[in-house]
């Protein structure tokens, strides 16, 4: 005979099923850097694969000049283009309900009730450490953790390898993003860091469209701007995040962004968040153990955060605050 009710476990397994969008949805919306990402279209779903391929140009089509008449073009074979790998990596949550916990919420609605209160505590838990992987710089957990910011756009002081590419490498040059190290005070110096980091971002009529940061430096850009020059993003406020304008650019903070006394610019152009599409937020069915009195679920994702053009983003460090 088969310990428990079966007929639970199929009910629990398609109960939680039915929470994958809601869950999905709270996920992407509840920290400033992941409701960018969905809102400007940079989540991307990709079918599987060894590990996620990124295309790269690093260099211009040497052939391109103008000719006359019946002047031989030039046909020189290009370089230029070559393609990196980000690793796939592994996000998962667990989901368990013991017997006694089945028989002490006994009957349909009940078990429904105590299944949304642990649905909504590892929505939590998920959503709040995915976000801090993403201000981290992907070593966490024996470099188990997805890519962060820390690494993609990194602090220049001692350039390291990203997607097998090493930054530290003259030649490789074109493959670090901007940095501006040493601020100094943010009342001297801020805006001014501000404008030549985001000058140094932009290309052509693309510039910087995301900016994040710690509360603390949120706070010093508010203070130095005059009310007139306090503008918002209504889109982004609408949503419940705290925000200002810097020219184009959006930026808000994160209370989990990291280091301190940093300001990230980020470029929608260049940045991704790929999700293997049949990995992305979804449970498994529930199983019991057989060691344990118990039934469990995982909540899996299998994503990371990628770069395609590394000087399009940019960051500014050393922050003070006298």
């Amino acid at each position: 005979m088969v310990a428990g009710n079966p007929n639970y476990d199929a009910l629990l397994s398609t109960t939680l099923a039915n929470y994958r969008k809601e869950f999905a949805d709270n996920f992407s919306r509840s920290f400033f850097l992941m409701y960018w990402l969905n809102e400007k279209g940079r989540k991307k779903p990709e079918d599987g694969g060894e590990s996620i391929v990124v295309q790269l140009m690093y260099g211009k089509n040497s052939t391109v000049r103008s000719y006359d008449g019946y002047e031989v073009l030039d046909t020189t074979p290009q370089e230029g283009l070559t393609a990196v790998k980000y690793p796939w990596k592994q996000v998962a949550g667990s989901i368990s309900i013991s017997r006694r916990e089945e028989r002490q919420n006994s009957g349909e609605q009940r078990i429904i009730s105590l299944l949304d209160s642990k649905v909504k505590q590892a929505q939590i838990s998920m959503r709040d450490e995915v976000n801090r992987m993403f201000y981290a710089d992907g070593t966490g957990n024996g470099s188990r953790d997805l890519f962060g910011l820390q690494l993609l756009v990194e602090n220049g002081a001692a350039w390291g390898t990203l997607a097998g590419i090493d930054r530290s490498q003259a030649n490789n040059a074109w493959w670090r993003n901007q940095w501006i190290g040493t601020v100094g005070a943010f009342t001297t110096n801020g805006i001014n860091k501000m404008r030549t980091l985001y000058n140094s971002c932009s290309r052509g009529n693309t510039h910087p469209d995301f900016g994040v940061t710690d509360q603390t430096t949120f706070e010093a850009y508010e203070a130095a701007l005059q009310p007139l020059e306090r503008f918002t993003d209504t889109k982004t406020g609408d949503a419940g995040f705290q925000n200002l304008k810097f020219k184009g650019m959006v930026l808000g903070y994160d209370e989990q962004a990291s280091p301190a006394a940093a300001l990230y610019m980020l470029t929608s152009e260049n940045i991704q968040y790929v999700v293997d599409k049949e990995t992305d937020m979804i449970n498994t069915p529930f199983v019991r153990p057989e060691n344990q009195d118990a039934k469990t679920a995982q909540i899996l994702i299998m994503a990371n955060l990628c770069t395609n053009r590394s000087a399009g983003n940019g960051v500014m460090d050393g922050i003070t605050f006298p």
